[in-house]
């Protein structure tokens, strides 16, 4: 299992930098701990001042023994984030439940926020993002890289991380690999949101 946290947070503009900085010297940090396999830092297009952090483990004993590390613990206390940033609620934990691999380096991601809530329809779900998603590997010359990542103690909560090279135009035409309904899943709407990634280890 692949073991992903993902953290939320505004950050002032003034501190933009400093953020960015502490961010860099963490994952530099995370990068020579056993089971770590990599880390975005996210700025959302929308909302110029969120930042999201999503990082890729072994699993979560991997992640765990990290944060518990002596170094890490004193690192942290050296480097105080007091006053750089908000915390948007509580991290999140999730396991990769698919993964669809393409050529390029990614530039741009989209999350996508699911809740799956027609009965039954975990599975069809899983296998329509497999089926949506090899589509567009094949036929999106921005495609880079896609996984559905589950909430770990959930069954039905999901999230798309799809990771693109840029943006396609707005009003471009998708090709032939667009998605089955939605309503096929869940009569719940669900949150995309665009970010650009300010760092990737």
């Amino acid at each position: 299992m692949t073991f992903v946290t993902r953290r939320e947070g505004i950050v002032p503009v003034r501190n933009i930098g400093d953020y960015l900085a502490w961010s860099e010297r963490v994952s530099e940090f995370l990068q020579a701990q056993p089971g770590f396999q990599g880390s975005f830092i996210l700025n959302s297009l929308a909302h110029l001042d969120k930042y999201t952090s999503l990082t890729l483990w072994d699993s979560r004993q991997a992640w765990r023994a990290a944060i518990q590390s002596t170094a890490l613990v004193s690192f942290l206390k050296a480097n105080s984030t007091t006053g750089m940033f908000t915390a948007n609620g509580s991290g999140l934990g999730y396991e990769v439940v698919l993964e669809i691999d393409g050529p390029g380096r990614a530039g741009v991601v989209n999350l996508n926020d699911f809740i799956v809530d027609v009965d039954g329809a975990v599975p069809a779900f899983i296998e329509s993002r497999r089926v949506y998603w090899e589509g567009a590997r094949e036929g999106d010359p921005r495609f880079v890289r896609r996984l559905l990542l589950r909430e770990l103690g959930s069954f039905n909560r999901f999230v798309g991380f799809t990771l693109h090279t840029e943006f396609a135009p707005p009003g471009e035409r998708g090709g032939s690999w667009r998605p089955p309904a939605r309503s096929n899943f869940t009569t719940l709407p669900f949150t995309a949101e665009q970010f650009e990634i300010v760092l990737q280890v």
